[in-house]
Formats: C-alpha cells, sequence, structure tokens
C-alpha cells in the first residue's frame, strides 16, 4: 500500500506498507537478543515499506554480529502503555538487549502549556527510568533511543526537549543522539526528512539509524555484558556502615551501635558516588532513611543522619512521578498520591518552600484528596508537617525545606482535630507582624492594617457585619497624617492604603476603588473564618476597658461560635476578672518599636508563640483561612 501524503503535496520521499506482509526470515541462532521497544517511529511509520531506523539496524546487526532482533514496538505508545505492556511484549522473550524508543509527542508535549510541560517531561523521564529497572531486573542491559522533532513543538517545548535530553544523557547507560541528525535547531524536522508533522520519511530514518553506534552490540557473550552491570560496595567503613548500589538505587545498612553523618566533607564518599556514572543527579528518598540529594555533578550537597541500626534504600524521586498519581509538579515542587490515600511531597530545588492554601494552583491540587488530617508518620508533633485537606483543597501549611521529601499519612477526619482560628482585633498590626514571623500568617482581615484606638468601635464595626467600614461619603484623607480616618467611627484609621504615584489630596477615587476590593474581601475572610473553623481566638492589643469588652463579648456571642478573646495590654488583668472565655497577659506590643529592632521583634514573637501554645494553638490546629471564596 502506498500512502501518498497529503492533498495538494507531493512527497519527496513516500511512505508505504504492506498490504500482506511477507514471512520474515529466519533469525539467527547463537547471538545476542534484542529487543525493540518504541512507538509508531520505532514501528517505521513514514518509511517506505516501513523500514524505518530499526529495520535496518535489525538488519545490520544479524549481518555483522548474528544477532536475533525482535521489534515490539507499538503504534501511539507511550510510557504507560509501554508499562502496562511489558510483561506480554518483553518479558517472553528474555532479551540480552531492548532499546527504549518512545516519544515526547506521545506524551502530550506539542499541546502542553505551562506547569503541564514541566509535569509532562517528568513524568516521561521517570517511567523512562523505571522500565531501565525494569530491564535491568530481567538481566537485559538497556539501551535509550534520542529524542526527536515534532514540528507542533514551540521554542518553549524545544527548550523542555533538550532539557530532557540532557537528563537522559546523564543516566550512565547508552542514549542515541537523533537531535543533532534531524533536527533544524527549533525543535522541527531538517527540510526533506518529514514524513509529517511527528514522523521521518525514509531519508529521515536513514539519518537516524546512522547515528546508532553499531559498536555497542558487538558483544558476543551474554556474560561480558553482565559484568558491565555488577553492584558495587562504594563505601564500606571500619566502624561497620556500608553503602552500596545498584543500578540507579543506593542501599545503606548501618549495623553498629553509632549514629553517622553523611556530609559533603566526606571526601571518601564523594569519590565513591561520583566514580558511579548511573547514579542520577537529584533527590533520592527513602521510607526509612533521610533524604539524600546529589548535584548535576553527582555530588553529595546535603547533611544527613543516620542512626545507629539502620538500613534501608534510596531511590530516586523521580520514580515516585511513574510510580503514584501527580496531583501537582512544576520541576521543583511535587505532589504525589499513592493508591492508599499516602501524600508524597518533594522539594527537588535549593530554596525552601512553603505549600499552603494561598497557592491557589497547589490549594486546588489536593482537592481530589480524600478530607482529614495527614501527618508525617515519623515526625508527629512537628510543626509545619501536618496538612489539613477539605472538600475545597488544601487548608494548611507545610514547609519543605530544600532537596526534602515528606511522606505524610491520614491520621483522621478534620472533625478529629479541633481547629483554631486566629482573629487579630487591633489595636494595630502588632498581631499581625508576629504572626508573620511565626509563618502563621495568611491574607489579611479587616483590622489587620488598620488603627482602632477605641475598642468599642470594633465591637460596632462588627455588629454592622462592616458595612460602612470602607464607605468613601464615610472617609476623610488627611494629608498631616498621610492617613484616612473614618468620620462615624473616631478611632479607626488607614494606613499603606495610598499608593506613591498617587495624589490623594485631589483625587481619591482610586484609592477608594482599591479599599473597596481590599476590604469586601477581608470581611468576606472574615465570614469564612467564623463559619469554617471549629474554635476562634480573638486577639487584641492595647489598653481596653471592662465595659468595651463586655460590649464586644455580647457581639461576638452573637455570631453562636465558640470563641476566646486574648487582651495583650499593659494594665492589670483584674479589670477582665470574672469575663468568661476572656485571657490577659501583660504585654507591651509596639509594631514601631518591633519594626526598627528585629530582636526586639523576635523577643514579642517569642512570647506570642508561648501564649499561643499554652491556648491549643500550634501549626497542627491552626485553621488556615483560604485568600477568597473557595473554588
Amino acid at each position: 500500500m502506498v500512502v501518498d501524503g497529503w492533498f495538494g503535496e507531493i512527497p519527496v520521499w513516500p511512505h508505504s506498507y504492506w498490504q500482506n506482509p511477507p514471512i520474515p526470515t529466519a533469525e539467527p541462532q547463537g547471538g545476542l537478543t534484542i529487543l525493540v521497544l518504541g512507538s509508531s517511529v520505532a514501528v517505521g511509520s513514514g518509511a517506505w515499506l516501513l523500514r524505518g531506523w530499526a529495520t535496518q539496524l535489525g538488519e545490520q546487526l544479524r549481518q555483522r554480529f548474528g544477532h536475533r532482533v525482535i521489534n515490539q514496538s507499538q503504534l501511539g505508545a507511550s510510557v504507560a502503555t509501554t508499562h502496562a505492556q511489558f510483561g506480554e511484549l518483553v518479558e517472553p522473550h528474555q532479551p540480552d538487549i531492548v532499546i527504549v524508543a518512545l516519544s515526547l509527542a506521545n506524551e502530550g508535549l506539542p499541546q502542553a502549556t505551562g506547569t503541564q510541560q514541566a509535569r509532562i517531561q517528568r513524568q516521561f523521564e521517570s517511567g523512562l527510568l523505571h522500565l531501565i529497572e525494569r530491564i535491568h531486573a530481567l538481566g537485559a542491559l538497556a539501551i535509550v533511543g534520542g529524542l526527536y522533532p515534532h514540528q507542533d513543538y514551540s521554542p518553549v517545548h524545544y527548550g523542555g526537549l533538550r532539557h530532557t535530553q540532557a537528563r537522559m544523557n546523564s543516566w550512565g547507560i547508552p542514549v542515541m543522539d537523533w537531535l543533532s541528525a534531524v533536527d533544524d535547531g527549533h525543535g522541527h524536522w531538517q527540510a526533506g526528512l518529514a514524513w509529517d508533522a511527528g514522523h521521518p520519511n525514509s531519508k529521515g530514518h536513514q539519518r537516524m539509524f546512522e547515528k546508532i553506534d553499531l559498536s555497542l552490540f558487538a558483544c558476543q557473550d551474554k556474560s561480558a555484558l553482565q559484568a558491565t552491570r555488577q553492584g558495587s560496595i562504594p563505601i564500606q567503613d571500619p566502624g561497620g556502615l556500608q553503602i552500596s548500589r545498584s543500578a540507579y538505587t543506593l542501599q545503606l545498612h548501618n549495623p553498629s551501635q553509632y549514629t553517622y553523618g553523611l556530609c559533603p566533607d566526606w571526601a571518601d564518599l564523594q569519590t565513591a558516588v561520583h566514580a558511579h556514572p548511573t547514579l542520577l543527579p537529584g533527590l533520592y528518598v527513602s521510607p526509612t532513611l533521610p533524604t539524600l540529594a546529589l548535584s548535576e555533578q553527582r555530588r553529595l550537597i546535603t547533611h544527613l543522619q543516620i542512626p545507629a541500626q539502620t538500613q534501608g534504600e534510596w531511590r530516586p524521586a523521580t520514580y515516585l512521578l511513574h510510580q503514584h498519581q501527580v496531583l501537582f509538579d512544576d520541576g521543583q515542587v511535587g505532589i504525589l498520591k499513592d493508591t492508599d490515600g499516602t501524600l508524597h511531597l518533594l522539594n527537588e530545588s535549593v530554596h525552601p518552600y512553603n505549600i499552603h492554601p494561598m497557592w491557589r494552583e497547589v490549594r486546588l491540587a489536593f482537592k481530589g484528596v480524600t478530607p482529614g488530617v495527614y501527618e508525617d508518620p515519623q515526625a508527629l508533633g512537628a510543626e509545619f508537617r501536618t496538612a489539613m485537606i477539605g472538600p475545597s483543597g488544601l487548608e494548611s501549611r507545610v514547609k519543605l525545606p530544600p532537596y526534602s521529601y515528606l511522606r505524610l499519612t491520614y491520621q483522621g477526619s478534620l472533625a478529629s482535630r479541633q481547629r483554631i482560628g486566629i482573629l487579630p482585633l487591633g489595636d494595630r498590626c502588632a498581631v499581625r507582624m508576629m504572626l508573620y514571623k511565626m509563618e502563621y500568617d495568611g491574607p489579611a482581615f479587616p483590622f489587620d492594617l488598620t488603627r482602632t484606638t477605641h475598642l468599642s468601635d470594633v465591637a460596632d464595626i462588627i455588629a454592622h457585619d462592616f458595612v460602612g467600614m470602607w464607605d468613601p461619603d464615610s472617609l476623610e484623607y488627611r494629608p498631616e497624617a498621610y492617613r484616612i480616618y473614618h468620620r462615624r467611627w473616631q478611632g479607626l484609621s488607614f494606613a499603606h492604603e495610598v499608593e506613591d504615584d498617587e495624589d490623594p489630596s485631589h483625587d481619591m477615587t482610586p484609592v477608594y476603588a482599591r479599599m473597596q476590593r481590599r476590604y469586601q474581601a477581608r470581611a468576606e475572610r472574615f465570614r469564612a473564618m467564623m463559619r469554617q473553623a471549629d474554635q476562634i481566638l480573638f486577639v487584641r492589643t492595647g489598653l481596653a476597658q471592662r465595659g468595651e469588652v463586655e460590649d464586644l463579648l455580647h457581639q461576638l456571642n452573637r455570631w453562636g461560635k465558640t470563641f476566646r478573646l486574648l487582651i495583650l495590654s499593659d494594665q492589670s488583668g483584674a479589670e477582665f476578672s470574672g469575663l468568661e472565655g476572656v485571657i490577659h497577659h501583660a504585654l507591651t506590643l509596639n509594631p514601631d518599636r518591633m519594626y526598627e529592632d528585629e530582636n526586639h521583634w523576635l523577643a514579642c514573637t517569642q512570647r506570642f508563640r508561648e501564649i499561643l501554645n499554652s491556648l491549643g494553638v500550634t501549626s497542627r490546629t491552626l485553621f488556615w483561612c483560604p485568600p477568597t471564596s473557595a473554588g
């Protein structure tokens, strides 16, 4: 059958295939068995009579070395489909060498945008590595077919293509270099080499075949092949510690009574690790060992403490991307879900990351996870290792240090953990500043960045559900104070609202419009916290009178929510004795001094942390309100 291409175009190199394929010639006996495992390009699509690079390679290997070549490539094959059919396509043939030749185009790269591209690349790489591991487990050697162009690749796609090719080249196994033979420098096929967008023509296949190093297949003896794959013990310390490698993994055994420190300064360890090209740069994870990271030069870059009588195995973190459902992956941070619901969080960068509800894409990535409380089983009680997941996604903050891996398991329903929301009530921004230092801060609430000298104003604003708080008819800008004052609630004023390039003395329109957007969102956030948190801790700084507090309590009780009121002021607590739910601490908090003196700011924060902890507020019980309505 001859395929003449697109209507109106005459192909330079025609494409055809047998309607009734001829009976294949008998395979030679005694040589190696080489299996090709790829997609349509490996089948020969685009070439005359499907005589593509794989067919030409098979002919040469039979003639030169007497090897038996089996092509098990499938049209449209992807990493996932190849894994699913691996047992059927590969294992029965007991190959000595397997050539894996898959395409990023079949993973969806031509259509990918934004973080989709990074996710596709990493899952492709992870899937290839896992295929290589499965091939090695059969006792065979793996050779990887390089990447090749596609006419629909954009410049961004091309950058990703070359990045993945570079990573494949670092895997310590043979990788065929096809880009240099057929790429036009922009991710597209060179002129005259393409049959269609994703396939080379006969000339393109010929170019790809010519780039294959036939000496890779010159070995006649399977035992000689196996000798190249034997594991080794790069480190065997006199004290008992042993570190060995097998393909892409590292095994550790510390049978001694001593704790070992693995660090970049251990020269013998660095030399041994660097000497093994199959060890991949990046993160290595283990369910029982601390996380290890290797630089692009295969140098240890993390400090680890290995407890006595410990053993385990490190595997490249990229393996996880293939083995688990990927919820989020941008090339730096990965969030994965196991079949049993376990969550795996990866930070493969040199920078720390906060996983929190304000990161909308991350928050929504958790929507498909069973709601509940998830924590690190190896560090229960540790700060910022609790993921609260609700119907709208993530509802807490989890910290990921540089080069880190965190495994979170389901601990119980959200109802099993009383979550406490913190709502500052003024008088200034001191509470906001301390929460920032504690990393308990989130999006702002109505009183966070205002000045409210009268607690009675706060009670009245809440009683009126914030109506009129940012009404332009009630606001007055005073240039001498560079502040906006409220005519009705005269103790209320606003700073931080006028931008440097604005002229508030003559035109407050843009300022008022911005305030409306900001404070509507902050008021809705206040209401959402009142609706969703199990308990509320209101925090007020500055002097207060008993009558004001009683009025505030009356207004807050109308919400029907369990709450406590924490007052931090330089006065006697006797003023509030007998008031149910009121806690007082004699503490002077001046945000101006805190801003000017970092040490004072930190000291105030530490005291505030101690107070919150005494009230049961930690990162494990804190309710984090999303920045906007969930969606």
